[in-house]
């Protein structure tokens, strides 16, 4: 009798150990299963709500005027990057990126410019740099090189006057994509008259550069 009970107490705990075995298994599929739809779900939130930029210059961080624009679009724009495969600057395209999240009217498509050397061709005449911006619009089309994105400046005055290369490089990718996104949805451009022949002053370059920008 000992014997049966013995066998009996065996098969007791075999059979509690397999109990136990398959709560473990079903405990470990829920967790699972929770993980993968709390995943997708967060994929699914705009990187406005997702993503915190921890760079110093805020580069991934867009100004109000950029999001009004962005909100503000009533055509589709497409935004092309145009890289080598591999090669695709990161911050470029995380910062188109924001610019998506603001917006469905923006598209964004990456061009690899060696399987589609002539893309470009289709857009202008000049040879764009590796990591250009093409942006394209209802009313007309924007080129951006890519070296207008990073622009070389001093961080001291001195350096200027005195001939030493420039020391500093500025990011201007969200003032230029802003900028060709409003203009290629805009139906009519604004023109400035420039009044000659009476003594006054012409326009500098950088006033020059800063109506066209705005």
């Amino acid at each position: 009798m000992k014997v049966n009970r013995d066998i009996k107490k065996d098969k007791s705990y075999r059979r509690r150990m397999r109990l136990k075995g398959s709560m473990s298994v079903l405990v470990s599929c829920v967790v699972i299963a929770a993980v993968i739809a709390v995943n997708y779900g967060f994929g699914k939130i705009p990187a406005k709500y997702t993503k915190l930029d921890i760079t110093g210059a805020e580069l991934y961080t867009l100004s109000e005027q950029s999001k009004t624009i962005a909100d503000a679009l009533d055509n589709d724009v497409t935004v092309y990057l145009l890289a080598q495969n591999g090669n695709k600057d990161s911050t470029l395209v995380e910062l188109i990126s924001q610019y998506q999240a603001y917006s469905d009217k923006i598209k964004f498509k990456y061009i690899d410019t060696v399987l589609y050397p002539s893309f470009a061709a289709e857009y202008t005449e000049d040879e764009l740099s590796e990591n250009s911006i093409i942006v394209d619009g209802k009313y007309r089309t924007s080129v951006i090189d890519y070296n207008e994105i990073y622009v070389q400046s001093y961080s001291n005055e001195m350096y200027y006057y005195y001939g030493y290369e420039p020391d500093v490089m500025d990011f201007a990718g969200e003032n230029k994509l802003t900028t060709a996104i409003d203009y290629v949805d805009s139906e009519s451009i604004p023109t400035v008259y420039m009044i000659s022949g009476h003594g006054e002053k012409t326009f500098t370059d950088a006033v020059k550069k800063m109506f066209s920008e705005e």
